[in-house]
């Protein structure tokens, strides 16, 4: 299993610091659940829905549906909306395990009830949308034998008909259903060879026409499973590509995302491919990311349960968009991750833009985005939280980030806190060199720190401390190589090891204390080791990490051999009083340890991860200061 999917699993409150397992003395492996004794009832209800019910007592579903999608809820229901005939798979699992084999129960509908709104909605922007030929991004235009290969025989590279009446007209969509064909300032439509509709050109090659504005009407439909854009007769989508489009242009809808759509018109022994893209005239990015990724990777762990459930969660591909469905909430950051492995690489010497469009069926608070170096996570360009709002595309952007040496990128999306049933749709990844260039970037500002020996609770604070370290090794489990020794609020530590990532090198400092709400406090701590160690995190919180956190996913800071580092945070407080909790393993019963063995019981904690440390390091945690906020 890959790094960052290891350290996630490790860092959650919920996980064990020394590597346990879940306790079930009544397991029985042998005594799977059988695919025979599946007893399912399907109801079929109005609209084309269905509730799907296990009759097995005891026992949860797993739903795997043609489209991709799946589901363990009891009692799930899900809406087809096109007439024809559908399956489900259906696997049962206990406490025993999975059954082994899997049963299909088959159903049909005769009415469509189709829904664009979603189409509409990002067609029209609810009200007038402009769009043009999307020149930046390859195969814009092109062509094959049919549908399935639209741009087998040839496909236009990254604005290759600059120069031509091609790429500044303009499609107009407005929400009354009526659409206008700008030919743009230059007033010429592009024309393929041999068509006529707007006059001959002499040659053998294509060709610019004179032409004026043209009003019409535009809708969707289906035709069986797919759907279609139709414009009205005599109408123009940017190039003319034959008589017959100019008396039907009538496009199937290949992929839709709220930057940009594909559509294909079909002729006779030949099918046209057309990508449009929202207006704009600012200058935009060559996109270095493909579309046809052909690896992803996912990790699944909702509770943070001995074994992950990866093949549950489930990602469909069109293309560059992803529709990604989570059926189980998961209850902590990293356990609901999706890995794009893609052949693009970045420069340590250049600056890039990134942007990515979200679209999920629930709100989301917690949304982690981050592009990596593949195989090394703590090589990366940028890892930020975000908030997704429900039933909208959300536009994800960073902008002049500076890259990094890598050969190959991933892009990671955790969807940690997902609620159940969860859904969300990823498209429009657009990463290149940045459009703005080199930009000095304001310098990191430099966070002091006041004394105020007045309010000082460091002795109160430190009394009551005791300490838990984990350290682990290539498969997280526990190495019992470690020294800690106590020098009145100083602490030494001695690693023997080598750890590889981060949440591998984990120091706590546990009190007694509670902080009160609304009151508010500083901190300082330095640090020094003998080795350098890249990206320490830092955190503040209470114990169970869940009644109070103070620093979000952390402070992280690179530790230069023999130096001193500082660890601040001022004016820290909490909405609510902080209680005093525990740290249990992930079975939810059993206690994490302190190092003394007693129960890793307490309020106000103090969290250090030196997680990829060289092997016989020294650290040292030393100068703290806790006190009230002047």
């Amino acid at each position: 299993m890959k790094t960052i999917i290891k350290y996630m699993a490790i860092a959650a409150s919920a996980v064990a610091l020394y590597g346990c397992q879940d306790e079930h003395d009544d397991i029985n492996t042998h005594n799977l659940p059988s695919a025979s004794d599946i007893n399912v009832e399907l109801q079929m209800l109005d609209s084309n829905r269905v509730r799907f019910n296990l009759l097995n007592q005891g026992n949860v579903p797993i739903w795997h549906f043609s489209d991709g999608s799946q589901s363990t809820e009891n009692g799930f229901v899900k809406q087809f909306l096109m007439a024809g005939d559908y399956s489900v798979e259906v696997k049962m699992y206990n406490k025993n395990g999975v059954s082994e084999g899997s049963i299909t129960k088959e159903f049909s509908f005769t009415e469509t009830f189709a829904n664009y709104d979603n189409e509409i909605a990002i067609l029209t922007s609810g009200s007038e949308s402009v769009w043009q030929i999307a020149k930046d991004v390859a195969g814009h235009v092109g062509c094959g034998e049919n549908q399935a290969n639209p741009t087998g025989w040839y496909s236009a590279e990254s604005g290759e008909k600059d120069g031509t009446g091609l790429y500044d007209d303009k499609f107009i969509f407005n929400a009354d259903g009526t659409y206008t064909y700008n030919p743009g300032d230059d007033g010429l439509t592009y024309v393929n060879v041999g068509t006529t509709a707007l006059g001959n050109a002499p040659g053998t090659e294509d060709f610019d026409a004179p032409n004026s504005e043209i009003k019409g009407t535009w809708k969707l439909e289906y035709r069986g499973s797919q759907l279609y854009l139709v414009l009205s007769p005599k109408t123009v989508l940017g190039y003319l590509a034959d008589d017959a489009q100019w008396n039907a242009p009538e496009f199937a809808v290949t992929q839709v995302s709220a930057k940009k759509i594909t559509l294909v018109w079909n002729g006779n022994g030949i099918s046209w491919q057309y990508i449009i893209a929202p207006y704009s005239e600012a200058p935009q990015i060559e996109n270095l990311w493909s579309d046809d990724l052909e690896k992803y990777e996912t990790y699944y762990n909702p509770g943070w349960a001995v074994d992950p459930i990866s093949d549950q969660l489930s990602v469909v591909q069109n293309g560059g968009v992803y529709k990604i469905s989570a059926p189980i909430a998961t209850s902590d950051t990293w356990q609901s991750q999706v890995k794009l492995l893609s052949n693009v690489s970045s420069a340590a010497d250049k600056v890039y833009d990134f942007s990515v469009m979200l679209t999920p069926n629930a709100n989301h608070d917690n949304v982690t985005v981050k592009l990596t170096e593949t195989g090394n996570d703590e090589n990366f360009l940028f890892e930020e939280k975000v908030s997704i709002e429900a039933g909208k595309p959300n536009e994800v952007k960073f902008t002049a980030k500076q890259g990094v040496d890598a050969a190959k990128l991933t892009l990671v999306f955790d969807f940690g806190w997902n609620p159940e049933n969860f859904e969300v749709t990823v498209s429009d990844i657009t990463f290149g060199e940045s459009v703005s260039g080199p930009i000095d970037s304001d310098p990191e500002p430099i966070v002091e720190f006041e004394e105020n020996p007045e309010g000082s609770i460091l002795s109160e604070v430190a009394s009551s401390w005791q300490t838990a370290t984990y350290h682990g090794a290539a498969d997280w489990s526990a190495l019992n190589d470690f020294t800690v020794t106590k020098e009145g609020t100083n602490y030494k530590i001695h690693f023997t090891n080598s750890s590889d990532a981060q949440w591998k090198a984990q120091f706590r400092l546990v009190s007694q204390y509670l902080t009160k709400a609304g009151e508010k406090f500083d901190i300082r701590i330095k640090v020094k080791s003998d080795k350098d160690i890249s990206k320490a995190t830092f955190k503040l919180l209470s114990m169970d990490e869940q009644n109070a956190n103070f620093t979000g996913d952390g402070i992280r800071k690179d530790i230069e051999a023999d130096e001193v580092t500082e660890f601040i945070v001022n004016g820290f407080s909490s909405e609510n009083d902080m209680e005093i909790t525990t740290r249990y393993r992930q079975d939810g019963i059993t206690a994490e340890k302190l190092d003394n063995g007693d129960p890793q019981t307490g309020g106000l904690t103090i969290l250090f991860d030196f997680g990829g440390n060289p092997e016989d390091c020294n650290i040292e945690i030393f100068d703290i200061a806790i006190q009230k906020s002047k």
